[in-house]
């Protein structure tokens, strides 16, 4: 696994993630893609083995190029390399060289700052008792959660792994539903949320029904997996989100949801997608808060659901990345969820969506744990409702969810 630290707050102004607090959908484009831009750490390298390479010829690399090792994730066979002199020239002495599969910079993960918006009050499910904010909730009432339920509201025994700043899991919503998860932002095993971002995605998903708090999400009854790769200031790098992807596939998740992502680290996160759906895990990201047709990893890496984010009109948010590797959208304008310290809030972005569909999944996966990840994904695609132009579109994709329509047998 990884053993690289966070790198904290002077990673301002490094790679945006396809992570919440956007600007509201009106709101300027510029502001948001203004804010995109890969950033490398300096100096730092993911080294790929081919299959079948071992240790020691990674440490004869190293000799022979001057590198020193400083991290590893073994299920990959991917090796953090440091370099005093050039990395441009690293890069292409490890490109040449015949054990190795690929070699690239090593990417700061960065969260934008999160925007507070105001809830939507109108578009609601029904508010009840047991769930007083769930009036508030227009995207659970959009894609027909609560109609879901009638088929399953999850199964404890499905475990959905959110991969993100944590999770606060003392919240009221996520009361005897947590599973063991771990924290690589600090090497320990504490995943505890003190950003916000992952506890809004964990909500979203999975929040409590009819338990007296706020109010619900898709998958109520479902356990989560709090696996923390992005610090408090919502910072981290490419190699520790590919270890938390391994861990959470290694402990038993069978949906991975990743509200984040950005321009670097390709090749290294296709390897930790693969590795999850190897073990069975649906991996559903975020498509990106760039409004425009821009690649965003690992929304953009093959085997992934990517979401994008819908408005209460049905339309794309204007923040909204789109392209030919979108799989679904889901609302992402204005979503009430958990946030720490037993609060609520709305934010916007994909990073909402994303967990919509990650909850959806968990859902399907309850209702028959015998489906792959790719059954999931077909039944998920087929109940969604066709928006944009008719059929598959770069907009849309296959459409926005309905969660009662993808859990008809």
């Amino acid at each position: 696994m990884s053993v690289r630290h966070v790198l904290g707050t002077a990673l301002a102004a490094a790679t945006l993630l396809a992570g919440c607090g956007v600007v509201p959908s009106a709101g300027p484009r510029t502001t948001i893609v203004g804010d995109m831009g890969a950033s490398a750490i300096p100096g730092e390298i993911l080294v790929g083995l081919k299959a079948g390479r071992s240790k020691q010829a990674m440490a004869g690399l190293t000799q022979k190029l001057g590198l020193r090792t400083v991290g590893s994730i073994g299920a990959l066979g991917i090796h953090v390399v440091t370099t005093g002199t050039g990395t441009a020239k690293a890069l292409e002495e490890l490109r040449k060289q015949p054990d190795v599969a690929f070699a690239e910079p090593n990417a700061r993960e960065v969260l934008p700052p999160m925007k507070k918006e105001g809830p939507v009050r109108k578009g609601g499910a029904p508010s009840r008792g047991g769930d007083p904010m769930l009036g508030d909730q227009w995207g659970m009432a959009t894609i027909h959660a609560t109609e879901a339920w009638a088929a399953t509201a999850g199964d404890p025994k499905t475990v959905l792994a959110i991969v993100d700043t944590g999770i606060d899991y003392n919240h009221p919503e996520f009361a005897g539903r947590m599973v063991p998860g771990h924290d690589f932002a600090n090497d320990d095993s504490d995943p505890m949320d003190g950003h916000s971002h992952g506890t809004h995605c964990a909500g979203i998903a999975a929040a409590s029904a009819n338990n007296g708090h706020g109010g619900a999400g898709v998958a109520p009854n479902v356990s989560l997996m709090a696996v923390k790769v992005l610090s408090d200031q919502g910072s981290g790098s490419t190699d520790d989100v590919c270890a938390g992807i391994v861990w959470a596939a290694d402990h038993g998740a069978h949906v991975i949801s990743m509200s984040l992502g950005g321009t670097g680290g390709q090749q290294a996160k296709q390897a930790a997608v693969d590795y999850a759906r190897s073990k069975g895990a649906v991996v559903v990201v975020a498509m990106g808060n760039n409004g425009g047709n821009v690649a965003v990893y690992p929304g953009a890496n093959k085997g992934v659901i990517a979401v994008g984010a819908t408005t209460l009109e049905e339309t794309r948010a204007s923040f909204s990345n789109f392209g030919d590797w979108i799989g679904v959208s889901a609302p992402g304008h204005k979503i009430l969820s958990t946030v720490p310290n037993n609060g609520y809030q709305a934010y916007s972005g994909t990073s909402m969506a994303t967990p919509f569909v990650a909850g959806l999944a968990s859902l399907i996966r309850s209702q028959d744990p015998s489906l792959d990840a790719e059954a999931v994904r077909a039944r998920i695609e087929k109940g969604s409702v066709d928006l944009g132009k008719a059929g598959f579109d770069p907009e849309f994709g296959h459409g926005r969810i309905d969660a009662a329509a993808a859990l008809k047998r």
